[in-house]
């Protein structure tokens, strides 16, 4: 893929993240939600980029990072007044995100080690993502 087809998807993607995180925003809603949402209609909705080859190497990394710091990015002061309820949601969901990460990761690539790292993955961001919209 030339280097400016690779430019223009990064662009395009940035773009989308950049106006459907300011959409979110005012909603109400976290800027990462809707960032995420944007790529999403960019992408495999609209199909106006196609992420093969090198962009879809390139992207990969990054998307497993942000979805684990939405994780980390929970304080205790934030989840204080929701403390029960957000437990027992909390445990609940990260046990399921887990089972069906490590399954999804079974099925698609059959390796353990694969599926046990998508399975973390989805737990640090189940957890993030609950107690976003909890606020």
């Amino acid at each position: 893929m030339p280097i400016e087809n690779i430019l223009l998807v990064i662009g395009v993607l940035l773009l989308a993240a950049k106006i459907f995180g300011e959409i979110a925003e005012r909603l109400g809603v976290a800027s990462l939600v809707g960032e995420l949402v944007g790529g999403v209609i960019v992408g495999p909705i609209l199909g106006l980029i196609s992420t093969q080859g090198f962009v879809q190497d390139f992207i990969t990394i990054p998307v497993i990072f942000l979805l684990f710091m939405a994780g980390l990015e929970i304080r205790f002061s934030d989840i204080k007044q929701y403390i029960y309820p957000a437990s027992i949601l909390a445990t609940f969901g990260g046990i399921v995100s887990f089972i069906l990460g490590a399954v999804v990761g079974m099925i698609f690539f059959n390796n353990v080690i694969i599926a046990f790292a998508i399975g973390v993955v989805l737990v640090s961001t189940s957890i993030g993502t609950l107690f976003l919209f909890l606020k």
